[in-house]
């Protein structure tokens, strides 16, 4: 006598076969990472690749900000970034990981006109690891 499959066994074995395949192919999305290497405020500098010296933080917000999805900045230096100019706003889901909050300032420079550090146009931001100092907290948000 032969033994017959049922058909709700076809169907869960079909179900198996199906869940892995779907296991198999998604894909799962991973940030970008831009790594801020300089301390010096220079917007311009947005390649953020492995080559010294050319992101800055401006540059990193910059990027990600044109990147689609989610996006780390973090920081291979330590020290005190002195702003002049206002940083470009954080207007997509970005995580700012600096390398301790003793290790990092981001400051205004003291000759600098008033203005905030950071600007978040995303509710997707978060920042840990660095202070800031000399920001501004009354001047209006750029748009």
């Amino acid at each position: 006598m032969r033994n017959r499959k049922s058909p709700s066994t076809s169907l869960l074995m079909m179900l198996i076969f199906a869940t892995c395949l779907i296991g198999i192919s998604a894909q799962t999305t991973t940030a970008t990472t831009f790594t801020v290497d300089t301390l010096d405020d220079d917007p311009a500098l947005t390649a953020c690749t492995a080559a010294e010296n050319d992101c800055s933080l401006g540059g990193a917000i910059a990027a990600a900000n044109a990147n689609a999805g989610s996006d780390v900045i973090d920081f291979s230096v330590t020290g005190e970034i002195v702003l002049n100019s206002v940083l470009p706003n954080l207007s997509s889901n970005i995580a700012i990981n600096g390398p301790g909050a003793t290790d990092l300032v981001i400051r205004r420079d003291s000759s600098a006109p008033e203005f905030r550090i950071f600007s978040f146009r995303s509710a997707g931001v978060a920042i840990s690891q660095a202070r800031w100092a000399r920001a501004s907290t009354t001047q209006a948000d750029r748009s």
